[in-house]
């Protein structure tokens, strides 16, 4: 511990803010590696809405890595402090713009596997539990989402109460898990448009 006091003690200003800057945001990327390996990293999501943006967590910690150790390396090269200050600015800002690209693909992959029930919307199924009419008694109906056969909770507006088997199609969501229908029979029974 001497050690590390007496080198930080032998350092002049500019090196000093190197590397505290270098150190600190090493760090933070680390802990946002580690949570994000653990699956714990919904705790950053929540806190900046899932760092897609440009001054995220993550993307500023980016730039203060890359400006830090930048700005050291340069230093030790002998370049004068304006120089590594400008040097550091733009790894940084490349360090942020990787660091948001990957994260922006990663959160695409992440959303590409959830079910968005609003692709049901226009498809015909059939009803698994039944269903109370007037949106009074919510069932399930059994409908394809996206390539794969789902049992789906879902309502109706019609008037009467929809039985087992009943032929449906998907109106709309009544919210992100729950459809809306219609008996197939209904729209049979519509006037069509004779223009």
């Amino acid at each position: 511990m001497e050690a590390v006091s007496s080198w930080w003690g032998s350092l002049e200003g500019a090196y000093r803010v190197f590397y505290a800057l270098g150190i600190v945001s090493a760090l933070a990327l680390l802990i946002q590696v580690v949570l994000t390996v653990f699956g714990l990293d919904d705790i950053l999501d929540a806190a900046e809405g899932e760092g897609t943006s440009l001054l995220s967590m993550r993307t500023v910690s980016g730039f203060l890595a890359g400006f830090g150790w930048t700005g050291v390396v340069m230093m030790r090269a002998g370049y004068s402090t304006l120089a590594a200050s400008i040097g550091g600015t733009v790894v940084g800002l490349l360090f942020a713009g990787i660091l948001l690209l990957i994260i922006r693909v990663m959160m695409g992959l992440r959303h590409s596997g959830t079910i968005d029930y609003r692709n049901a919307v226009g498809v015909a199924g059939k009803v698994y539990a039944p269903i109370g009419g007037g949106l009074k008694k919510p069932g399930q109906v059994e409908v394809l989402v996206q390539g794969r056969l789902r049992t789906v909770a879902a309502m109706t507006r019609h008037d009467r109460d929809l039985p087992t088997l009943t032929r449906i199609r998907v109106v709309d969501t009544v919210d992100s898990n729950t459809l809306l229908v219609a008996p197939l029979d209904a729209e049979a029974a519509e006037p069509q448009d004779t223009k």
